[in-house]
Parts: structure tokens; sequence; C-alpha cells
């Protein structure tokens, strides 16, 4: 992989982790556009470890939190600020585990389906539109309940069919509960950290790494991992800041439109 394939991926993994429109489905369509070859499961994980410091970059207060948590949880203490969002995350990412080792090869192989990838984006949009439209019922300082939790994860592990938006499955799941955009958003980015972290463990232990050639590719995955994760900062600015504000309509319309076009374009 050259290095100017490797800096587009990166930003196009970047920029569309945290925004409700599938970063692993563009990553999908790129290559197919740009008539590049498969950049392959390393390079995946490579851009994917990116966007998790991004995550825990934007958020250091809740990872500060989160980590205090543990030592709670150790001395006993579950009725922290700290524990509870560990229980939040544990219980919101217990439905992708299972959905993962359940679909994880049903998942591979349609991975790179076109059809499949339009009909997601177009469903899980037109979802999004109908659930971002009521006031919502619940704010930040309110929290996420841990029965709230475990539906934020279902929707997360429906994100295991092509197109559908990780992000977007968790923000769709925020608004439906009744959760303002900036918490939905919160917390879906949240969730972000132990998804990616598991994903990408299982993605090493299922691939065989004899065959890379680490000197040769090596700067194109260092180039992924530190584009994807300047450019996920920004993603994670915009979600937080100006669809607070906005709405989820600008990313409804552009996944409508995408599915139509992807529809059209691999007929």
């Amino acid at each position: 992989m050259d290095l100017m394939q490797a800096f587009w991926l990166a930003v196009v993994q970047g920029i569309t982790e945290f925004l409700p429109v599938s970063s692993s489905a563009h990553l999908v369509i790129l290559p197919h556009v740009m008539g590049w070859t498969d950049q392959g499961i390393v390079f995946d994980i490579a851009v994917h470890v990116g966007t998790l410091l991004a995550v825990m970059l934007y958020f250091k207060r809740d990872v500060i939190t989160i980590i205090g948590g543990k030592f709670d949880i150790v001395r006993g203490r579950w009725d922290t600020a700290g524990a509870r969002l560990i229980m939040q995350l544990v219980i919101a990412t217990i439905p992708v585990v299972v959905a993962a080792l359940l679909l994880g090869d049903w998942q591979a192989s349609v991975r790179d389906n076109i059809a499949l990838i339009a009909w997601g984006s177009i469903g899980f949009g037109v979802l999004l539109a109908i659930v971002d439209y009521p006031t919502p019922k619940h704010s930040r300082t309110q929290g996420v309940s841990l029965f709230h939790a475990l539906i934020f994860g279902l929707f997360q592990a429906a994100a295991i069919f092509p197109g559908t938006s990780r992000s977007g499955a968790c923000v769709t799941a925020g608004r439906l509960l009744g959760y303002d955009r900036e918490t939905a958003g919160r917390f879906g980015s949240l969730m972000a950290m132990p998804t990616i972290l598991l994903a990408g463990l299982y993605s090493l232990v299922k691939t065989d790494l004899a065959g890379l050639n680490w000197q040769n590719d090596a700067m194109s995955l260092l180039v992924g991992m530190a584009f994807s994760c300047m450019c996920a900062l920004v993603g994670i600015h915009i979600l937080m800041k100006f669809l607070t504000k906005t709405g989820y309509w600008p990313f409804v319309i552009y996944r409508v439109g995408l599915g139509i076009v992807l529809l059209m374009w691999f007929a």
C-alpha cells in the first residue's frame, strides 16, 4: 500500500468512525471507487487503534473516572461515578461480544457486499430520522441506567450488519430511549473504547501475521494510525458540538443518498 492510499483511508476512517455513517462501509467503498486493492485487516486494525486513542483523548476526564472506578470496585465501592460508568460500559459491550462470536464469520463473509451496505445505510438512516424527532426526556445529568445501557448494547450489536454504523446504532438507541443528542453521542462514543479494543484483539488472534512485510508496511500503518486519530478527534467534535444543534438530518440525507447511489452504481 502506498502512503497516499493509507492517508486517505485513515482520513475517511477517522472522520466517519464517530459519525452515524458507518466507517467500515466507507473503508469498503473507497477502494472500490478508487480501484485500490483491499487494504487488509491489519491496516483496518491500525486505523481503529488511532480512533481508539482519539476517543480516549477527547473524553480524557471520563477515562480518568473509569480508572478511578476500577480502584473503587476493588475496594468494594460500587456506588461511585467511576464504578457505575464501568458497569454501564461492561453491560453495553456484552451484546456485541455475543454477536461477534455467533455472527463474526457471517459478517466477515458479507463485509464487501455492496447491496447489503446500501440497504443497511438506507434502513438505519430512516430509523434514525424517525427517532431523532421527539423531545428528549433524559439529559446528561441523569446518566444512563444499567437497563438502558443494555439497550444501547443491543443496538450496537446490530451494527454487525454491513452499512449500519456502530455510532449510528448507538445514537439511535439513545434517541429512542429519550436521551438528548449530547448524552446519546457521548455514551455511544465511550462505548467505542471497549468495543474497538476487543474487536482489534479478536482480529489479531484470527489473523496470520507471519506473511506481513513489516519493513515495507510499517510506515503505512503508522500513517494510518496517526491520521485516523487526528481526524477522529474532528469527527467527535462535530458529533458533540454541531449535531446537538442541527440534529442528525444531514447524515440521514447522506445515508439514504449513499445507499441509493450504491444500489444504482453497483447493481
